[in-house]
């Protein structure tokens, strides 16, 4: 097994409908995620709320899937969250309420394989 600490994903400014922020490779399939940290920071003078999935590789953004749903980010404030384990083909998916106000950036994470 080896240990590869990395960042994930450049800082990403989140829309207003799901989207892929981070994909997992699909290769080796031993692939997984783990201990994954992301934050949230809003940008403006309001509170904005954020959504985010754990999307199985193949699927779509979905309440089953859902592990963040419409929570509410103050003005100008952050909110770290942990991502769930991701496997082989999976994807971190997010929104936010209002567009250009959220940008979301890796923290942490620790690919396995």
């Amino acid at each position: 097994m080896s240990v590869q600490v990395t960042q994930l994903f450049t800082p990403t400014v989140l829309g207003t409908s799901a989207a892929a922020v981070y994909t997992m490779a699909g290769a080796p399939t031993t692939l997984t995620l783990a201990q994954g940290r992301v934050r949230f920071t809003n940008t403006t003078n309001g509170a904005i709320a954020v959504t985010a999935y754990a999307v199985p590789s193949g699927g779509a953004a979905a309440a089953g899937n859902c592990f963040m749903n419409a929570e509410s980010i103050a003005a100008n404030a952050h909110l770290d969250i942990d991502l769930p384990v991701l496997g082989p083909g999976d994807k971190f998916e997010a929104f936010a309420g209002s567009a250009t106000s959220i940008t979301c950036s890796s923290l942490q994470g620790v690919l396995f394989s």
